[in-house]
Protein backbone atom coordinates (compact mmCIF):
# COMPACT_ATOMS: atom_id res chain seq x y z
CA UNK A 1 0.00 0.00 0.00
CA UNK A 2 1.21 3.78 -0.86
CA UNK A 3 0.32 6.87 0.22
CA UNK A 4 -0.83 9.34 -2.56
CA UNK A 5 -0.63 13.06 -1.49
CA UNK A 6 -3.86 15.03 -2.10
CA UNK A 7 -2.65 18.35 -2.81
CA UNK A 8 -3.12 20.79 -6.06
CA UNK A 9 -4.91 19.17 -8.75
CA UNK A 10 -5.18 16.01 -6.66
CA UNK A 11 -7.98 17.81 -4.35
CA UNK A 12 -10.37 18.60 -7.54
CA UNK A 13 -9.97 15.24 -8.72
CA UNK A 14 -10.84 13.93 -5.88
CA UNK A 15 -13.55 16.20 -5.18
CA UNK A 16 -14.65 14.99 -8.66
CA UNK A 17 -14.74 11.40 -7.57
CA UNK A 18 -16.30 11.78 -4.39
CA UNK A 19 -19.67 13.38 -6.69
CA UNK A 20 -19.78 10.13 -7.98
CA UNK A 21 -20.50 8.41 -4.61
CA UNK A 22 -24.09 7.79 -3.40
CA UNK A 23 -22.74 9.62 -0.10
CA UNK A 24 -21.58 12.29 -0.99
CA UNK A 25 -23.07 13.58 -4.11
CA UNK A 26 -25.88 15.48 -3.05
CA UNK A 27 -23.25 18.08 -0.76
CA UNK A 28 -22.51 20.99 -2.01
CA UNK A 29 -19.00 21.57 -3.76
CA UNK A 30 -17.08 23.51 -1.03
CA UNK A 31 -18.45 20.87 1.40
CA UNK A 32 -16.86 18.12 -0.98
CA UNK A 33 -13.09 20.35 -0.95
CA UNK A 34 -14.05 20.31 3.05
CA UNK A 35 -14.37 16.88 3.31
CA UNK A 36 -11.16 15.82 0.89
CA UNK A 37 -8.97 17.37 3.64
CA UNK A 38 -10.41 14.45 6.01
CA UNK A 39 -9.25 11.83 3.23
CA UNK A 40 -5.76 9.95 2.80
CA UNK A 41 -5.88 8.15 -0.69
CA UNK A 42 -4.33 4.78 -0.72
CA UNK A 43 -3.26 2.53 -3.80
CA UNK A 44 -3.20 -0.98 -3.22
CA UNK A 45 -1.30 -3.35 -5.48
CA UNK A 46 -3.74 -6.30 -7.49
CA UNK A 47 -4.51 -8.67 -4.12
CA UNK A 48 -3.27 -6.93 -1.29
CA UNK A 49 -5.40 -7.12 1.96
CA UNK A 50 -7.35 -3.58 2.77
CA UNK A 51 -9.22 -5.23 5.96
CA UNK A 52 -9.44 -8.17 7.51
CA UNK A 53 -12.60 -9.90 8.96
CA UNK A 54 -12.73 -9.66 12.43
CA UNK A 55 -10.20 -6.53 12.53
CA UNK A 56 -10.85 -3.19 14.25
CA UNK A 57 -13.60 -1.44 12.23
CA UNK A 58 -12.26 2.57 12.60
CA UNK A 59 -12.27 3.31 9.43
CA UNK A 60 -14.16 3.23 5.36
CA UNK A 61 -13.20 3.78 1.95
CA UNK A 62 -14.68 5.11 -1.14
CA UNK A 63 -13.58 3.43 -4.10
CA UNK A 64 -11.62 5.70 -6.35
CA UNK A 65 -10.47 3.39 -8.55
CA UNK A 66 -10.04 -0.11 -9.89
CA UNK A 67 -12.67 -2.63 -7.56
CA UNK A 68 -12.36 -4.40 -4.24
CA UNK A 69 -13.35 -8.44 -3.68
CA UNK A 70 -15.53 -9.11 -0.38
CA UNK A 71 -14.63 -12.33 1.19
CA UNK A 72 -16.08 -14.00 3.68
CA UNK A 73 -15.04 -17.20 6.20
CA UNK A 74 -17.39 -19.96 5.41
CA UNK A 75 -18.49 -21.27 8.55
CA UNK A 76 -17.87 -24.69 8.15
CA UNK A 77 -15.00 -25.18 6.00
CA UNK A 78 -13.42 -22.24 7.21
CA UNK A 79 -12.42 -20.84 3.69
CA UNK A 80 -12.77 -17.45 2.23
CA UNK A 81 -15.82 -17.04 0.06
CA UNK A 82 -15.44 -14.36 -2.24
CA UNK A 83 -19.28 -13.00 -1.53
CA UNK A 84 -19.11 -9.59 -3.46
CA UNK A 85 -16.77 -7.04 -5.89
CA UNK A 86 -17.43 -3.36 -5.67
CA UNK A 87 -16.42 -1.11 -7.93
CA UNK A 88 -15.53 2.51 -8.26
CA UNK A 89 -17.50 5.46 -6.28
CA UNK A 90 -18.45 2.27 -3.92
CA UNK A 91 -18.18 1.95 -0.25
CA UNK A 92 -16.30 -0.28 2.41
CA UNK A 93 -16.42 -0.46 6.11
CA UNK A 94 -19.23 2.05 6.64
CA UNK A 95 -21.43 -0.88 8.56
CA UNK A 96 -18.99 -1.47 11.40
CA UNK A 97 -18.44 2.18 12.09
CA UNK A 98 -22.14 2.55 12.49
CA UNK A 99 -22.30 -0.73 14.64
CA UNK A 100 -19.38 -0.20 16.55
CA UNK A 101 -18.51 -3.94 15.58
CA UNK A 102 -15.39 -5.74 13.86
CA UNK A 103 -15.04 -6.05 10.13
CA UNK A 104 -17.39 -8.79 9.04
CA UNK A 105 -15.63 -9.42 5.66
CA UNK A 106 -12.10 -9.34 4.34
CA UNK A 107 -11.36 -6.91 1.70
CA UNK A 108 -8.53 -7.22 -1.08
CA UNK A 109 -7.55 -5.11 -4.06
CA UNK A 110 -7.96 -5.68 -7.24
CA UNK A 111 -5.92 -4.44 -10.20
CA UNK A 112 -5.23 -0.45 -10.13
CA UNK A 113 -7.14 0.19 -6.75
CA UNK A 114 -6.72 3.42 -5.16
CA UNK A 115 -9.47 4.17 -2.35
CA UNK A 116 -10.37 7.57 -0.36
CA UNK A 117 -9.78 6.59 3.03
CA UNK A 118 -11.91 8.20 6.05
CA UNK A 119 -11.93 7.60 9.81
CA UNK A 120 -14.77 6.77 12.55
CA UNK A 121 -14.24 10.45 13.82
CA UNK A 122 -15.16 11.87 10.36
CA UNK A 123 -17.71 9.29 9.65
CA UNK A 124 -19.43 10.08 13.32
CA UNK A 125 -19.20 14.24 12.23
CA UNK A 126 -20.76 13.72 8.81
CA UNK A 127 -23.85 12.52 10.60
CA UNK A 128 -24.19 15.67 12.80
CA UNK A 129 -22.80 18.25 9.94
CA UNK A 130 -25.35 16.36 7.47
CA UNK A 131 -28.78 14.98 8.31
CA UNK A 132 -29.37 14.08 4.48
CA UNK A 133 -25.91 11.94 4.78
CA UNK A 134 -27.40 9.88 7.43
CA UNK A 135 -30.08 9.06 5.33
CA UNK A 136 -28.49 8.16 2.20
CA UNK A 137 -25.88 5.97 4.58
CA UNK A 138 -28.71 4.24 5.81
CA UNK A 139 -29.96 3.22 2.43
CA UNK A 140 -26.78 2.53 0.83
CA UNK A 141 -25.99 0.19 4.17
CA UNK A 142 -29.92 -1.51 3.67
CA UNK A 143 -29.33 -2.21 -0.03
CA UNK A 144 -25.95 -3.64 0.91
CA UNK A 145 -27.59 -5.78 3.42
CA UNK A 146 -30.40 -6.56 1.51
CA UNK A 147 -28.23 -7.33 -1.57
CA UNK A 148 -26.12 -9.82 0.71
CA UNK A 149 -29.33 -11.76 1.97
CA UNK A 150 -29.98 -12.38 -1.99
CA UNK A 151 -26.33 -13.97 -2.88
CA UNK A 152 -26.22 -15.88 0.56
CA UNK A 153 -29.67 -17.33 0.93
CA UNK A 154 -29.08 -19.31 -2.23
CA UNK A 155 -25.78 -20.21 -1.33
CA UNK A 156 -27.28 -21.84 1.49
CA UNK A 157 -30.23 -23.63 0.00
CA UNK A 158 -27.40 -25.06 -2.58
CA UNK A 159 -25.83 -26.61 0.26
CA UNK A 160 -28.85 -27.75 2.16
CA UNK A 161 -28.62 -25.44 5.16
CA UNK A 162 -31.61 -23.20 6.21
CA UNK A 163 -32.20 -20.25 4.52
Amino acid sequence: MQTIPITGEMTDAVVKELRQSALFRDLAEKDLKEITKSAVMLQYDDGETVVEEGGVSDSFFVIASGEAVIKRTHETSRELIEIARVKPFDTIGELGLLLGQPRTATVTAGPDTLLLKFNQTFFQDMFRKFPDFALVACKVMAKRVQQSVHTVAPAAADAGAPA
